[in-house]
Formats: structure tokens, C-alpha cells, sequence
């Protein structure tokens, strides 16, 4: 966070922000806003642009910290480490404080760390097939990493059959191509969808599980 505060700092010594901590729409609504500007020829917007973008970044990382867990934010930051065309992503990877943060991340993931919520679903998950095996639960989230996550943790729950279901309307979703009917038709009536299907569509507080009877 202090790399995030410093760099949100600058921006109110800039007064391209007023808020004494501004929200992710403030700091979006200043890139459009500064994007606008070098497009109609002030370079001199891309000074503040330089300071904006890293910070979009950290507070994103901050985000998937405290809401997904560390797998998720490790995969993020190999994303960053993974883009050296972009000088943004290089000044990250050049400040200390964010390195040693991924640092860190990485050491915690090697470690095979979770989220607090992950062992809350699974005990959620195991509890509820062992009262009722036939049960049907859907859980949702909000990050195809998160999703891939559940997926493999909830794989190793006894009883448990997961399976990953992408909301259409995400971008990686429809990349991808249908699953045919008739093969989702017969994994119902074989009883093979038993445990998770995960939606990233639905706009729900991530990893609350709903079960349903079947």
C-alpha cells in the first residue's frame, strides 16, 4: 500500500486529484481524462499518466489481496513480470516496495497458502454432501483464476465433482467454444454434475456457496 500512497500522493501534488484517498472510478476517470489530453497533444499529460497507470495497478493488486487470495495475486504479478514491453509495468517491477511485495506473494504461493475463504467453501461443500449426496451447489466468483482455483481445491473434497461453467459474458468466454448440449444432457443424467458449477457472469459476492436439491 505505501507504494499506492505514494504514488497518489504525487497525483494531489500534480492537483489531478482531489480525494484524500480516491476510488478506483476516480483514478480511472484521470487516465481517460489524461489519455484525452495526449491525443489532442499535451504531451505534458503523460507525466501524470506515468504516476496513474502504476497506480491503477497496485490498487487492483490490493483488490485481488484482500478479495481473492494469494494464487490469484501471484498470477496477476506474473502478469506484470510477463509484460516487459510496457515501461509502466517496468517502473513497477523497478520500485521496491512493489517487488518486495511479489516477492513475498510468490514465498506465500510456494507455500501452498489460501485464502481464508477457500477452507470456509470447502468445509461448507463437505458438510453439505455429506447431508445430502445428491445436492447440486453453485458457487460464484468473479475471477476466471479464482474459478480455476475453486475448481482444483474443491476436486479434492470427497464426494465432490466440480465443474467450471464461464459466464458468456466474459471475454475469455467467448473465445471459447460451446460445450455441445447433448454432452452436458448426459453428465446430468449420469449424476456426474454433483458438486460445483462456478459462473464468473453473475455479479455476487465471490465464494458464497447456494445449495440446491436436486
Amino acid at each position: 500500500k505505501s507504494a499506492y500512497f505514494k504514488r497518489v500522493d504525487t497525483l494531489k501534488k500534480m492537483w489531478l486529484i482531489k480525494r484524500k484517498i480516491p476510488s478506483k472510478k476516480d483514478l480511472l476517470a484521470l487516465q481517460s481524462n489524461l489519455m484525452g489530453k495526449i491525443k489532442s497533444g499535451n504531451r505534458n499529460a503523460f507525466i501524470g499518466l506515468s504516476v496513474v497507470l502504476p497506480a491503477i495497478k497496485i490498487e487492483h493488486a490490493i483488490g485481488l489481496l484482500e478479495t481473492q487470495g494469494i494464487p490469484v495475486l501471484e498470477s496477476y504479478w506474473k502478469k506484470i513480470r510477463d509484460d516487459r514491453e510496457s515501461k509502466y509495468s517496468k517502473a513497477l517491477l523497478n520500485d521496491k516496495a512493489v517487488s518486495n511485495a511479489m516477492w513475498l506473494t510468490n514465498k506465500l504461493f510456494e507455500e501452498g497458502y489460501k485464502h481464508p475463504k477457500i477452507s470456509r467453501l470447502c468445509s461448507l461443500i463437505t458438510k453439505e454432501i455429506r447431508e445430502k449426496p445428491d445436492s447440486r451447489i453453485i458457487v460464484f466468483a468473479s475471477f476466471r483464476d479464482t474459478v480455476d482455483q475453486i475448481v482444483s481445491v474443491l476436486g479434492r473434497v470427497d464426494g465432490a465433482k466440480p465443474i467450471a461453467f464461464i459466464g458468456q459474458g466474459s471475454r475469455a468466454a467467448k473465445k471459447q467454444k460451446p460445450a455441445p448440449r447433448s454432452a452436458d444432457a448426459k453428465q446430468e443424467n449420469t449424476g456426474f454434475v454433483q458438486a460445483a458449477e462456478l459462473a464468473l457472469s453473475a455479479k455476487k459476492e465471490p465464494l458464497q456457496p447456494k445449495a440446491e436439491d436436486a
